[in-house]
Parts: structure tokens; C-alpha cells; sequence
């Protein structure tokens, strides 16, 4: 009954090469209820090489388009703070080989309305890219903290970004850990030897809760394959773009945390949650350089958040 008006404006403020602001408030108004709230917004320090990020913002780590095994927009942002190289850079010596680097740390809390009130969420992405057709990528995430479960001081912070935590349920360094890998293909002209596309990318995202023999091997995991295919069929302006994802009956889940990897109810990684699937196509074409038509179409298994 009646209608829902929401309004959204944004900007930026910079002050120098080092300082900047981003804010996007949005607004509700229905027959009942005028409300604002702050969709994003963030103040963003830049030293060198490195951003510290204070706010909130968005996460999206991985390659998919409809979603990832680690962060995505499903959730509403985060308030995190986040310490990230600005730009891609390389590593000394045997490691330069690894190519352009880019990293990120991030912290924030999951808020209230949850098993744990007053859990945090962590964690870090490494990236590189070995040569310009190869991006690689791993990301690890914990959940710890909250009612019930202790303090964990700078030290053992600083020990969770690089160890499983403890497996003693009642120790409070007894974490919610979730981790991903993912990498893309690039291949130009790829018309040379499949005469479907001119260019063609094909991506992977590889995610994991649990693991089998300590940190060895993933234990039912999931993941996101995809291809993006530009130039289809000899037309060059024609772009086809295939995925699929499917999770496992035990990823964002937790004994302790049993409200899983979740984010005021959404999860923060795909939107299939546990034990979903989803196959999805997108099919673009710019019709004039100002003016691109799509059509798409998905299939989706949507598990429980939990």
C-alpha cells in the first residue's frame, strides 16, 4: 500500500595528495516514516605507498560477478578500518618475481543483533600478478570476540592474521576462520585458435571454512568458476559472461559463532549462503559508445544464511 521514495547523493572532498572524503547518504520516505542513514562514507589518509581507510565501505575481494567466496556487496558495508597499499608495487629480491603486489588489512565489528553481541570480523588479501594474462589472489578472514568469548589482546591479534587460532572451544583465540583463493586468465586474440570470442578471461574463486590435517588440505569447499567472453561470435561490440557457484553444507557456518559469517542477518560472502548453487549469463552489446543493452538470466539455489 502507498509508495517508497529513496534518494541517494554523493561526493568527494580532497585535501592535497593525502587526504580525502567520500560520503553517500541515502533517504526513505513511505506513508508512515521519513529516515536517513549513511550508505557509505569514509576519510581515507594516503603516506607513501599506503591508504588508511576510516568508515564505512564496501568489501568485494575475488573475481566473480555475482558474488565471492569472501567479501561482496550481499551485506550491508561495513564500518571497517583498513590499512591497504595504494598502488601495486613490488616485493625485494626472489620475490619480485611474484610481479605487482597489492595488499589489505581490515577490521571492524559485526554489531549486536547476533549470538556473539559485539563480534569482530578480520582479515587480509594478498595479491599479484606473476605476468599481465595472470592475477592471483588469497584471502583470509576470521571471526572473533564478542559476548562470552573473552579478549584477545595485540599480540594475539597480531598472531590470528598468520595462525589458525587455538582448537580449544573455551579460549578466546578459538576463531571463525574463512579463506579463499582465486586467479584469472587473460588471453588476447584468443579468435587465433577458438573462433568464439575476440578476447576471452576465464576466473576462479576457491573457498574454504574448514580444513582436513591443520592448514593442509580445504575441507568441503566451494567456489566460483567463470568466463567472460568479449567479441562473441566475429560482432566486437557483442560480450557474453558465464558463471557458476556452489558452496558446501558447512561454509559460513560455526559451532560458537553460530550465526555464521554474516552481517545484520545478510551473508558477507556469495548470496547463495550454505549449500546453494547458482548458474548465471549475461549477454552485452554497446549499441553507440554512450549506450549499452544486456540481457541476463540466473538460476539460483539459495541455502541457508547459517
Amino acid at each position: 500500500k502507498g509508495a517508497t521514495g529513496i534518494s541517494t547523493l554523493d561526493g568527494r572532498i580532497q585535501v592535497g595528495d593525502f587526504l580525502s572524503f567520500y560520503y553517500q547518504p541515502g533517504f526513505l520516505r513511505d506513508n508512515d516514516t521519513s529516515r536517513g542513514r549513511l550508505l557509505s562514507g569514509y576519510g581515507k589518509l594516503t603516506l607513501a605507498n599506503t591508504e588508511l581507510e576510516v568508515g564505512r565501505d564496501s568489501l568485494w575481494w575475488g573475481p566473480g560477478f555475482r558474488g565471492s567466496m569472501s567479501f561482496s556487496t550481499n551485506a550491508l558495508p561495513l564500518d571497517p578500518v583498513r590499512l591497504s597499499s595504494a598502488e601495486p608495487f613490488r616485493l625485494p629480491w626472489l620475490l619480485s618475481y611474484l610481479g605487482p603486489v597489492k595488499t589489505s588489512l581490515f577490521i571492524a565489528q559485526l554489531g549486536q543483533d547476533r549470538d556473539r553481541p559485539g563480534a569482530k570480523v578480520s582479515g587480509w588479501r594478498f595479491g599479484f600478478a606473476p605476468s599481465r594474462f595472470v592475477e592471483l589472489g588469497f584471502n583470509r578472514m576470521f571471526q572473533f570476540g564478542g559476548k562470552g568469548r573473552g579478549t584477545v589482546n595485540l599480540g594475539q591479534f597480531l598472531g590470528l592474521l598468520v595462525t589458525q587460532g587455538s582448537d580449544n572451544a573455551n579460549n578466546a583465540t578459538n576463531v571463525n576462520n574463512v579463506m579463499s583463493f582465486d586467479g584469472t586468465l587473460r588471453i588476447p586474440d584468443v579468435e587465433k585458435y577458438i573462433l568464439i570470442a575476440r578476447d576471452a578471461a576465464f576466473y576462479f574463486d576457491f573457498g574454504w571454512d574448514d580444513t582436513l590435517f591443520g592448514l593442509i588440505v580445504p575441507d568441503k569447499p566451494g567456489g566460483i568458476v567463470g568466463a567472460y567472453l568479449a567479441g562473441v561470435l566475429g560482432d566486437p561490440k557483442l560480450d557474453l559472461r558465464i558463471e557458476y557457484a556452489k558452496t558446501s553444507d558447512i561454509q559460513f557456518t560455526h559451532a560458537i559463532y553460530t550465526s555464521g559469517f554474516t552481517y545484520r542477518g545478510s551473508l558477507l560472502s556469495h548470496f547463495i549462503g550454505t549449500k546453494g548453487d547458482d548458474l548465471y549469463f549475461r549477454l552485452t552489446r554497446w549499441v553507440s559508445p554512450d549506450l549499452l543493452l544486456g540481457v541476463q538470466t540466473g538460476w539460483s539455489h539459495i541455502g541457508s544464511p547459517d
